[in-house]
C-alpha cells in the first residue's frame, strides 16, 4: 500500500484517459480541440459562441430557424419549406445570378449602372420563339387599371407602343397609341395634325404653305399661253360648237413629231391626189360621169332594178338553176336546146303545127271515152249495185309485160284471190270481226288489245325476247290469270284458286294434296298464314310474327366484315369472327347472349402462357369466364374477367372467382399482333387444363 498524491493520480488520469462515455458534465472547456471524429453535437435551446469562423460541409438551421448578429437575431429568417426571408439590407460584392421563373422586385427605386440593358436571354436565340420584347407596365387612367406596352413587335418587326395592351404568353396586341417626339430621318405615313409647312413653297408663281388650295390657271404655267377651255378641247372635250368652215380654218396635225396648224385647203389637195380606193364608203351621191370597166368585179344591187335605154350585151342570163345562151327564132324546135330562148312567134308555130295533127300522141289506140273512164273522175259513174263475178277482171299494171318495163292489163278477179292465198302480207289499221285464226304466229314484241270501248286506255301484252322456243300452257279451267309486278322464277307448276287479292280460304299453293306447301290470307285480321306439310307454322301480321315450329330458325351467318353496310337498330346475325350472336342497337353492334367463343388450353408449367385470342379490330369489350382445373390435385377454379383495349394496351378487371381450394392461376391481357390475348400463370407445374368461354360485348 502506497499513499499517492492527487496530483499524481490527475497527471495520470489527464494523459491517459482517452474515453469517458458515462461523463455527462463538464466544467467550463478553455482548451483543447473537437476534430471530425467528435460527432454531432447539440446543446438544445443554448447558444453556441463564438468569435472565430465555423467552418464545415452544410449549416442546417431547424425548420423556422434564424440566422442574424446580437442587434438583429433574425435577420436571416428560413421557414420550414426553405423560403428565405431577409430583414435588412443585403449587398452582393461580386456577380449575382438568380435562376428561375420568376423574378419579383417591390422597389420603388430601382438604379442600374449598366448602360445597355438586354432582355430575351443571356445567349444568343437559336430560332424564333415569336415572342415580343420590350417593357410591360401598369398604370391607372382614374376610371380603370390598365396595362401598357413598348418595345419590338415580333410579327410586325417594328418598334410598337400599346398603351392599353393584351398580354397573350409574350405576345401583345392592341391599339398603336400616340408618342410625343421631335423626330429625325424617314416617317412613314399621313401627317392626321399638320396644318402648314414650316417654309412655304412657290408653285406657278403661287404661294403654298399647305393653309390652304391654290388655283392655277394654264397661263400661269412658263410658255403657256392657251386657256382652260381650249386645253380641254385638246383633252378630249366632247362639247361640240356648230362652226361652218372655210379654207383658212385649220386642223392640229402632228407633223413627224411637231405638233402644227394644217389648213383645210391643204387637206383638199393631199386627198384628191392621194386616195384611190374607198372601200368603207357605202353611200354616193347620183354619179352622172365616168365608167364602169371590166376590171369592176360583180355588181349587186340587192333587189333594186337596173334600168338602161341601151342595150345589155351577155355571154349568158341565168336565175340560179338554168342559164340562157341566146334568143332564137326556130319554128320547129329543132335544136332541142336547154340553154336558148325560143321566141313568141316560133313557139306559137310549133304548137299549131302539133294540135293541128290527128292522133298525135306516139302508140295511142285508145279513144277519148275509153280514156276519160280511167282517168277523168269527173266523167267516171261508181257503179254500187253490180255484183263482182267470177268472168270479171280488174286492171293492174304487170310488171312482167313489155319486155320488164310493165304494162296494163286486165286479170281475172280469181287470180287476186290465189295470189293473196299464197303470200304473207300485213293489214295495217284494219278490222276484222269474228275471225276465225288457224295456226296464229305474231311476228312482234307484243300485241295491244283496245277493251270495250274506244279510248286512250288500252292493255298492251309484251313478249321478252326468247332464246328458245318456250310454251304458255293454259289449262282447261275457268278463273282468272293472276298477274305479278314483276317476272317471277317458279321450280313447279303453281296452283292458283284465285287472284292476287288473297281472301279467307283463297290461297296459292305448290304441288298437289292437302299437305303441300301453300300461303294463305285473312283480310278482315290483316294477316297472312305459311303452312307446310298441311300445318300452320307462321303467321305475319303487320307487326308481328308467330311462330309454331319447333326446330330452329336460321340467322344470317358472316364475319365481321360481312356486316351490313347501312346497320340500323334491330338487325341480328351470327358473327362467325367471334363464334358468337350479334345484334345492331343504339347506333352500335353488340354481342347478345348465348353461344359465343369457346376455346381450351394446357400447361404444366408456372410460365406464363398464352390460353386464348380473340381479334382485337372486333372484340373491343369482352366478357370471359376460364375454368381452371389441376388435373394432379383435382381441384378446380373458375374466374370471370371484363377486358377492353384502345388499340395498343389491353386492360382487365377481375370481378369474380370461386375456388374449390385455392386459385389455380393468376391472368393478365396483352396486344399481340392485331390480337388480345388472355395470359394464365399457372399456380403450380402440375397438368392444368384451361377451358375459355367469351362473349364479345363490343
Amino acid at each position: 500500500m502506497k499513499q499517492v498524491a492527487a496530483t499524481a493520480i490527475s497527471n495520470y488520469v489527464g494523459s491517459s484517459i482517452t474515453s469517458l462515455s458515462n461523463l455527462t458534465t463538464t466544467g467550463a472547456l478553455d482548451s483543447g480541440s473537437i476534430t471530425s471524429g467528435f460527432g454531432t453535437i447539440n446543446t438544445g435551446s443554448s447558444t453556441i459562441t463564438t468569435t472565430g469562423a465555423i467552418t464545415g460541409g452544410s449549416l442546417v438551421i431547424s425548420d423556422g430557424g434564424n440566422i442574424g448578429s446580437s442587434s438583429d437575431t433574425d435577420a436571416i429568417s428560413i421557414a420550414s419549406g426553405g423560403n428565405v426571408t431577409m430583414s435588412q439590407n443585403l449587398t452582393v460584392t461580386g456577380d449575382l445570378t438568380v435562376s428561375g421563373t420568376t423574378t419579383t422586385v417591390n422597389s420603388t427605386t430601382v438604379t442600374i449602372d449598366d448602360p445597355v440593358f438586354t432582355i430575351g436571354g443571356d445567349t444568343a436565340p437559336g430560332s424564333d420563339d415569336n415572342k415580343d420584347r420590350g417593357i410591360e407596365f401598369r398604370y391607372h387612367t382614374g376610371s380603370a387599371a390598365k396595362v401598357g406596352f413598348f418595345g419590338f413587335d415580333d410579327s410586325a418587326g417594328k418598334f410598337t407602343f400599346i398603351p392599353d395592351a393584351t398580354n397573350n404568353s409574350e405576345v401583345f396586341s392592341g391599339t398603336a397609341g400616340t408618342i410625343v417626339a421631335n423626330l429625325e430621318g424617314a416617317v412613314t405615313g399621313n401627317a392626321s395634325t399638320a396644318t402648314a409647312l414650316a417654309n412655304a413653297r412657290t408653285i406657278a408663281g403661287q404661294s403654298f404653305d399647305g393653309t390652304g388650295n391654290i388655283s392655277i390657271a394654264p397661263t400661269d404655267l412658263t410658255g403657256v399661253n392657251s386657256t382652260a377651255a381650249e386645253l380641254n378641247i385638246m383633252d378630249g372635250g366632247t362639247s361640240a360648237t356648230s362652226t361652218v368652215l372655210a379654207d383658212a380654218d385649220r386642223v392640229v396635225v402632228n407633223d413627224d413629231g411637231t405638233m402644227v396648224q394644217v389648213a383645210l385647203t391643204d387637206f383638199e389637195t393631199y386627198f384628191e391626189g392621194a386616195l384611190d380606193t374607198l372601200s368603207n364608203v357605202t353611200t354616193v351621191g347620183a354619179l352622172n360621169a365616168g365608167s364602169i370597166t371590166s376590171g369592176f368585179g360583180s355588181i349587186d344591187n340587192g333587189s333594186s332594178a337596173i334600168t338602161t335605154t341601151g342595150t345589155i350585151t351577155y355571154g349568158s342570163l341565168s336565175d340560179g338553176a338554168i342559164t340562157v345562151t341566146a334568143f332564137v327564132d326556130e319554128d320547129n324546135m329543132a335544136s332541142n336546146s336547154a340553154t336558148l330562148i325560143p321566141t313568141q312567134q316560133s313557139v306559137k308555130a310549133y304548137v299549131d303545127s302539133v294540135a293541128a295533127s290527128a292522133n298525135n300522141v306516139t302508140g295511142l289506140n285508145a279513144t277519148g271515152e275509153e280514156i276519160n273512164a280511167v282517168a277523168d273522175v269527173s266523167a267516171i259513174t261508181v257503179d254500187t249495185s253490180t255484183a263482182i263475178a267470177t268472168a270479171d277482171a280488174i286492171a293492174i299494171l304487170d310488171a312482167s309485160a313489155n319486155s320488164g318495163n310493165g304494162g296494163i292489163g286486165y286479170f281475172d278477179v280469181d287470180l287476186l284471190d290465189t295470189y293473196f292465198a299464197g303470200t304473207t302480207k300485213t293489214l295495217t289499221n284494219k278490222t276484222l270481226t269474228s275471225p276465225v285464226v288457224t295456226g296464229l304466229h305474231l311476228n312482234d314484241s307484243g300485241f295491244t288489245v283496245e277493251g270495250s270501248s274506244a279510248d286512250d286506255n288500252e292493255t298492251t301484252v309484251s313478249f321478252t325476247n326468247p332464246t328458245a322456243d318456250r310454251t304458255i300452257t293454259i289449262p282447261d279451267a275457268t278463273g282468272t290469270v293472276a298477274l305479278l309486278s314483276s317476272a317471277q322464277d317458279f321450280t313447279a307448276q303453281q296452283t292458283f284458286s284465285a287472284g292476287m287479292d288473297i281472301d279467307n280460304g283463297q290461297f296459292i299453293g305448290w304441288g298437289a294434296g292437302s299437305s303441300r306447301p301453300a300461303i294463305t290470307g285473312d283480310k278482315s285480321s290483316n294477316k297472312m298464314e305459311f303452312y307446310v306439310g298441311g300445318n300452320e307454322r307462321l303467321d305475319l301480321t303487320s307487326t308481328d310474327l308467330t311462330s309454331s315450329l319447333t326446330g330452329s330458325f336460321k340467322v344470317p351467318v358472316g364475319t365481321t366484315a360481312q356486316r351490313t353496310g347501312s346497320p340500323a337498330n334491330g338487325m341480328f346475325r351470327y358473327n362467325s369472327d367471334d363464334d358468337a350472336f350479334e345484334g345492331y342497337a343504339g347506333g352500335a353492334w353488340g354481342a347478345i347472349g348465348g353461344g359465343g367463343d369457346s376455346q381450351t388450353a394446357s400447361t404444366s408449367s408456372t410460365a406464363q402462357t398464352a390460353i386464348a385470342t380473340y381479334t382485337a379490330s372486333s372484340s373491343l369489350g369482352i366478357e370471359i369466364t376460364v375454368v381452371a382445373t389441376d388435373t394432379v390435385a383435382t381441384e378446380r377454379t373458375i374466374t370471370k374477367l371484363l377486358v377492353t383495349h384502345d388499340g395498343s394496351t389491353a386492360v382487365a378487371t377481375q370481378y369474380g372467382e370461386v375456388n374449390t381450394a385455392t386459385a389455380m392461376a393468376s391472368y393478365d391481357v396483352d396486344i399481340n399482333s392485331g390480337n388480345v390475348r388472355l395470359l394464365a400463370t399457372a399456380a403450380s407445374s402440375n397438368a392444368t387444363n384451361f377451358s375459355v368461354n367469351a362473349v364479345v360485348l363490343a
